[in-house]
């Protein structure tokens, strides 16, 4: 009598790591409509802001309709992100004020913040905005 063979358990492979495939395809799909939605700007030059930012959402949501593609999918989602964001600072300017430049409290009223006075001497007491006056108090 032969001998009765022993069913093959197949064998797992698991995965190690957050990031997979997936994840870093759709990084690089969302910066790419992010990319491409930012370029729209210079393709349609006299049209209002506001509906270039609408066209931006409204190309994004159609995209992946019409290409069945997960990079694709990414690429609208980059769309919609970069367009909203334009559209809610049209339509709501405090919403979306990315333009400004932010000083820190006090920095631009102090000449000596590298260290180096008017004169151009070095002065190591003035890197951290502090002179010979306060130290005393």
């Amino acid at each position: 009598m032969a001998k009765k063979r022993k069913k093959m358990r197949p064998t797992r492979r698991r995965r190690v790591g957050a990031a997979g495939g997936g994840l870093i395809m759709d990084v690089l799909g969302i910066t790419a409509g992010a990319i491409v939605a930012r370029k729209v700007d210079s393709f349609l030059p006299n049209l209002n802001p506001t509906i270039r930012n609408a066209a931006k959402v409204a190309v994004g949501v159609a995209l992946p309709k019409f290409v069945k593609n997960p990079m694709i999918k990414a690429v609208g989602d980059g769309m919609i992100a970069v367009g909203g964001a334009g559209l809610v600072g049209g339509l709501v300017p405090a919403l979306g004020a990315t333009d400004e430049v932010l000083v820190i409290s006090g920095a631009d009223e102090i000449n000596e913040v590298n260290g180096i006075d008017e004169i151009g001497q070095a002065d190591i007491n003035e890197v951290n905005g502090i002179d010979e006056l306060s130290e005393e108090m």
